[in-house]
């Protein structure tokens, strides 16, 4: 379950650093980069669903097996596979892949392309892409 805390974590971040650069490319206006419902969904989607797979799925060792070698949870107890760089690790990369996200989002869609009344569309075409 200790991954599970990086995790949430590292898409929280992603989700709001993503909204963070999109204020820097539109001079902080207040327009909004995500649909409602998607922001409303957002947690419901990445974090309960996550949860509820895990704990239905998962089942590495028969009942039996584990009272017979309780060892076999120890890195568990000695925090072995969950650590600062580990906990560090997940942080950088969620600020490398907000970064990534959006500004290959926007550079690979063509903000001037006119829309039906012969304006560009700008950053209005970016939110729901």
């Amino acid at each position: 379950w200790r991954w599970q805390v990086c995790y949430f974590f590292y898409k929280n971040i992603v989700f709001a650093l993503t909204i963070f650069w999109y204020g820097l490319a539109n001079n902080f206006s207040a327009q909004s980069l995500y649909d409602d419902g998607y922001q409303s969904l957002y947690n419901v989607i990445f974090t309960g669903l996550p949860v509820m797979f895990f704990a239905v799925l998962d089942r590495d060792l028969e009942p039996d097996m584990v009272r017979k070698h309780p060892e076999l949870y120890s890195t568990g107890h000695w925090n072995a596979r969950f650590s600062p760089a580990r906990f560090w690790g997940f942080i950088l990369g969620s600020v490398v892949h907000s970064v990534l996200l959006f500004y290959l989002t926007v550079y690979s869609l063509d903000l001037d392309v006119s829309g039906s009344n012969g304006r560009g569309t700008g950053f209005w075409t970016i939110g729901t892409a």
